[in-house]
């Protein structure tokens, strides 16, 4: 029987079978009807959320041991922690500059910032999440140096816990509401500052398998408020002098 070969249309490839063995691309392709849209559509909103979800809900209940396996290589069911930060990120500073809050760390006021600079006072929350991954990454690669991890190992571990925080941060905008209501805004900041402490605490200490090892432990600790220390430093004597609106 006569073997029909194909040539790619993505990448000129003579082939054989139904896909491509250079670009992977199918042998066959057809034009795009509304059919062949309505067939992707859900497909591509459902395989999004599948992954998206499952990567929150594995940073949630098994942070650090979710990260050490996506190291280790177990990433398929995995959404991108890049892309996941950057959307939750946009989604973020959208929200504050929304409903008028004042970033927590820095106490900057994305909506009055958004009248000078519209971009920055969108991008705010992804470039600061990015120093504060920076930061930490660097921090953790020096502290930990004895585990063998590299450092860009590292910025997609801090990566995945920032990218967590900032849904806790989606989660907190009612706690904000409520605070600004009743004025107690300070007291639930506090909280929120060591609920994120507690997280990124627990996701080191199951990531480096710390159970037992007090110098360990003691080492996570000292690491986690030494990044606090600069953090706040940061925010308070170098962002919120250069963002600060009248």
């Amino acid at each position: 029987m006569e073997k029909y070969i194909f040539s790619c249309k993505n990448c000129g490839n003579q082939f054989e079978g139904k896909f491509c063995n250079v670009c992977g691309q199918k042998a066959s392709t057809y034009r795009i009807t509304w059919k062949e849209v309505w067939h992707h559509l859900p497909h591509a909103i459902l395989h999004l959320n599948e992954e998206f979800l499952y990567t929150v809900k594995e940073l949630t209940v098994r942070p650090g041991d979710m990260i050490r396996e996506y190291l280790e290589g177990k990433r398929k069911p995995h959404f991108n922690p890049f892309l996941m930060l950057t959307l939750l990120a946009g989604l973020c500073s959208y929200l504050y500059v929304h409903f008028h809050f004042q970033t927590i760390l820095a106490s900057v006021s994305l909506d009055k910032l958004e009248e000078q600079n519209a971009l920055l006072a969108h991008k705010y929350f992804a470039v600061r999440t990015i120093i504060f991954c920076l930061i930490c990454s660097v921090g953790d690669y020096l502290f930990f140096y004895e585990k063998k991890y590299t450092l860009p190992e590292m910025v997609i571990a801090n990566t995945f816990m920032f990218s967590e925080v900032t849904v806790f941060q989606l989660l907190f905008i009612p706690f904000l509401l409520l605070g600004r209501y009743l004025d107690i805004n300070f007291y639930f900041r506090v909280f929120f500052v060591v609920a994120v402490l507690i997280y990124l605490f627990t996701a080191r200490y199951r990531f480096y398998k710390a159970t037992g090892n007090k110098k360990l432990t003691a080492k996570i600790v000292i690491a986690i408020l030494s990044y606090l220390v600069i953090i706040i430093i940061i925010g308070q004597e170098l962002v919120h002098p250069f963002f600060k609106t009248s």
